[in-house]
């Protein structure tokens, strides 16, 4: 090997000592220019009135009644478990009817809070029944809450509900207008847990409507 020259050699030594010292200048490429972000706008939703379409309002009716129609069910079905023995002069523990009758007040209470939406529109003139059905629901909190409170089975049993016959006709209407079948129960297999999706939905519009109202 032939002898390296002097400031060459002396290059090689000088490496030797240095960590990451090269023989040849270290160009370093210029640092890109930051990329400015731009946030995307937040997006708007329609302050309302919304029209309802015939198709969605039979799916929004069928998610404001069927968890209500499910209370109804298990009502009965408190009161049922025990009328034999009321009947035949027993007097019955009301701890499940009053357990069922706070559960439909509950529920009542979601439903009456839905039918209020003045958000949505209910199509083909429906807003009369609608009305009908909020107005009875008024009436059956006040002997919800005498089951509630009965202090036994007996007066849980004997509380008198409001004459349902306006309401049950409206109920008949809107199915008809809305093309929904009169079987309440096969109608409802798919919506009996929608009051809390129902709530939820409105609490966030309600809150995002305000929020935008603020930034206008």
């Amino acid at each position: 090997m032939k002898n390296l020259p002097a400031h060459a050699a002396l290059l090689a030594a000088t490496c030797l000592m240095l960590a990451g010292c090269t023989a040849t200048p270290n160009h370093q490429a210029a640092p890109k220019p930051s990329q400015t972000i731009t946030p995307s706008p937040t997006p708007t939703i329609d302050p309302g009135p919304v029209e309802l379409t015939v198709d969605e309002a039979a799916d929004r009716y069928l998610g404001i009644v069927c968890p209500t129609n499910a209370t109804i069910e298990a009502l009965t079905a408190a009161f049922k478990a025990s009328e034999d023995e009321f009947l035949n002069g027993g007097s019955p523990d009301p701890a499940a009817v009053k357990a069922a009758a706070q559960v439909q007040m509950d529920s009542i209470s979601a439903q009456t809070e839905l039918f209020d939406d003045e958000y949505y529109e209910w199509p083909n003139d429906l807003g009369n029944e609608i009305t009908t059905l909020r107005d009875f629901n008024i009436s059956a909190l006040g002997t919800l809450s005498t089951m509630v409170n009965a202090p036994d089975y007996e007066s849980a049993y004997d509380a008198v509900w409001p004459d349902g016959a306006a309401s049950q006709a409206a109920a008949q209407e809107i199915r008809y207008q809305l093309g929904i079948g009169a079987d309440t129960s096969a109608t409802c297999m798919d919506h009996r847990d929608k009051h809390a999706v129902l709530i939820a939905e409105k609490q966030e519009r309600e809150k995002q409507l305000a929020a935008q109202s603020e930034g206008e």
